[in-house]
Protein backbone atom coordinates (compact mmCIF):
# COMPACT_ATOMS: atom_id res chain seq x y z
CA UNK A 1 0.00 0.00 0.00
CA UNK A 2 1.51 3.15 1.54
CA UNK A 3 5.15 3.52 2.54
CA UNK A 4 3.76 6.02 5.36
CA UNK A 5 0.68 5.45 7.34
CA UNK A 6 -0.25 9.29 8.62
CA UNK A 7 -2.72 8.73 12.42
CA UNK A 8 -3.75 12.66 12.95
CA UNK A 9 -7.26 14.04 13.90
CA UNK A 10 -9.04 14.27 11.15
CA UNK A 11 -10.93 18.04 11.46
CA UNK A 12 -7.71 19.49 13.38
CA UNK A 13 -4.70 18.50 11.37
CA UNK A 14 -6.08 17.60 8.50
CA UNK A 15 -4.21 20.49 6.76
CA UNK A 16 -1.21 19.65 8.42
CA UNK A 17 -1.42 15.72 6.98
CA UNK A 18 -1.62 17.18 3.37
CA UNK A 19 0.88 19.27 4.00
CA UNK A 20 2.96 16.59 4.73
CA UNK A 21 2.29 14.23 2.43
CA UNK A 22 2.59 16.57 -0.18
CA UNK A 23 6.38 17.19 1.32
CA UNK A 24 6.85 13.45 1.24
CA UNK A 25 5.43 12.02 -2.26
CA UNK A 26 7.55 14.73 -3.94
CA UNK A 27 10.10 12.69 -2.58
CA UNK A 28 8.52 9.37 -3.96
CA UNK A 29 7.62 8.37 -0.46
CA UNK A 30 3.71 7.22 -0.63
CA UNK A 31 1.81 8.08 2.47
CA UNK A 32 -1.80 7.32 3.37
CA UNK A 33 -4.09 9.21 5.39
CA UNK A 34 -7.78 8.71 6.09
CA UNK A 35 -8.67 12.03 4.67
CA UNK A 36 -7.65 11.11 1.21
CA UNK A 37 -7.59 7.67 0.90
CA UNK A 38 -10.68 5.91 2.08
CA UNK A 39 -13.98 5.92 1.02
CA UNK A 40 -16.96 6.61 3.45
CA UNK A 41 -17.95 3.18 5.85
CA UNK A 42 -14.71 1.59 5.10
CA UNK A 43 -12.57 3.20 7.73
CA UNK A 44 -12.09 0.40 9.84
CA UNK A 45 -10.57 -2.64 7.58
CA UNK A 46 -8.82 -0.23 5.10
CA UNK A 47 -6.69 1.45 7.97
CA UNK A 48 -5.75 -1.57 9.45
CA UNK A 49 -4.43 -2.62 6.25
CA UNK A 50 -2.33 0.45 5.01
CA UNK A 51 -1.25 0.25 8.52
CA UNK A 52 -0.50 -3.37 8.00
CA UNK A 53 1.70 -3.02 4.84
CA UNK A 54 3.43 0.77 5.67
CA UNK A 55 6.74 1.07 6.84
CA UNK A 56 6.56 4.20 8.95
CA UNK A 57 3.54 5.12 11.36
CA UNK A 58 3.24 8.78 11.48
CA UNK A 59 1.29 10.44 14.55
CA UNK A 60 0.95 13.79 14.09
CA UNK A 61 -0.17 14.39 18.01
CA UNK A 62 -2.04 17.52 19.08
CA UNK A 63 -4.68 17.90 21.60
CA UNK A 64 -7.32 16.20 19.88
CA UNK A 65 -5.25 12.88 18.22
CA UNK A 66 -3.85 12.92 22.05
CA UNK A 67 -7.40 11.86 22.92
CA UNK A 68 -8.86 10.16 19.77
CA UNK A 69 -9.85 6.83 20.01
CA UNK A 70 -9.35 5.74 16.37
CA UNK A 71 -5.79 7.13 17.12
CA UNK A 72 -5.07 5.05 19.92
CA UNK A 73 -6.13 1.98 17.99
CA UNK A 74 -4.34 2.86 14.86
CA UNK A 75 -1.37 3.22 17.10
CA UNK A 76 -2.20 0.06 18.88
CA UNK A 77 -2.47 -1.87 15.71
CA UNK A 78 1.20 -0.46 14.79
CA UNK A 79 2.56 -1.73 17.72
CA UNK A 80 1.06 -4.78 17.34
CA UNK A 81 3.22 -5.23 14.66
CA UNK A 82 6.76 -3.82 16.47
CA UNK A 83 5.45 -6.39 19.11
CA UNK A 84 5.86 -9.08 16.48
CA UNK A 85 9.17 -7.85 15.31
CA UNK A 86 7.88 -6.73 11.77
CA UNK A 87 9.35 -4.00 10.16
CA UNK A 88 7.93 -0.62 11.38
CA UNK A 89 9.14 2.83 12.58
CA UNK A 90 7.22 5.29 14.48
CA UNK A 91 8.08 8.99 14.39
CA UNK A 92 5.74 11.42 16.52
CA UNK A 93 5.32 14.84 14.88
CA UNK A 94 3.70 17.24 17.25
CA UNK A 95 1.31 20.32 15.75
CA UNK A 96 1.16 22.08 18.98
CA UNK A 97 2.19 22.49 22.86
CA UNK A 98 0.34 18.70 23.32
CA UNK A 99 2.90 15.47 24.64
CA UNK A 100 2.13 12.07 24.92
CA UNK A 101 1.65 12.22 28.80
CA UNK A 102 -1.82 14.22 28.28
CA UNK A 103 -3.22 10.25 27.52
CA UNK A 104 -2.09 7.46 29.34
CA UNK A 105 -2.91 5.03 26.79
CA UNK A 106 -1.35 6.81 24.16
CA UNK A 107 1.74 7.36 26.25
CA UNK A 108 1.88 3.46 27.28
CA UNK A 109 1.95 2.63 23.59
CA UNK A 110 4.29 5.09 22.05
CA UNK A 111 6.44 6.35 25.33
CA UNK A 112 9.84 4.93 23.85
CA UNK A 113 9.75 6.90 20.33
CA UNK A 114 10.43 10.24 19.37
CA UNK A 115 9.16 13.14 18.87
CA UNK A 116 9.93 15.46 16.20
CA UNK A 117 8.61 19.22 17.13
CA UNK A 118 6.82 20.57 14.46
CA UNK A 119 5.00 23.79 16.19
CA UNK A 120 4.83 26.26 15.11
CA UNK A 121 4.09 24.43 12.07
CA UNK A 122 6.46 25.44 8.81
CA UNK A 123 8.23 24.35 6.11
CA UNK A 124 11.92 23.88 7.79
CA UNK A 125 9.85 21.62 10.78
CA UNK A 126 8.00 19.57 7.79
CA UNK A 127 11.31 19.52 5.61
CA UNK A 128 13.11 18.26 8.86
CA UNK A 129 10.48 15.38 9.30
CA UNK A 130 10.68 14.35 5.27
CA UNK A 131 14.25 14.14 5.94
CA UNK A 132 13.87 11.91 8.84
CA UNK A 133 11.23 9.25 6.99
CA UNK A 134 13.60 9.69 3.78
CA UNK A 135 16.40 8.03 5.79
CA UNK A 136 13.78 5.28 6.87
CA UNK A 137 11.99 4.73 3.86
CA UNK A 138 13.00 6.16 1.18
CA UNK A 139 12.45 4.03 -2.38
CA UNK A 140 15.87 2.06 -3.17
CA UNK A 141 17.93 3.98 -5.48
CA UNK A 142 17.35 7.57 -3.95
Amino acid sequence: MADVFISYHMKSAGDVAQRISVALEAHGISCWYAGRDMEIGSFPGIAKRAIDDCRVFLLILNQKSAHSEHVKNEAALAFKRYARHEPIDFLIFSADSSRLEDDDDLEYILVRQKVLDGFPLDETRIQTLVNQIRRIAAPSGE
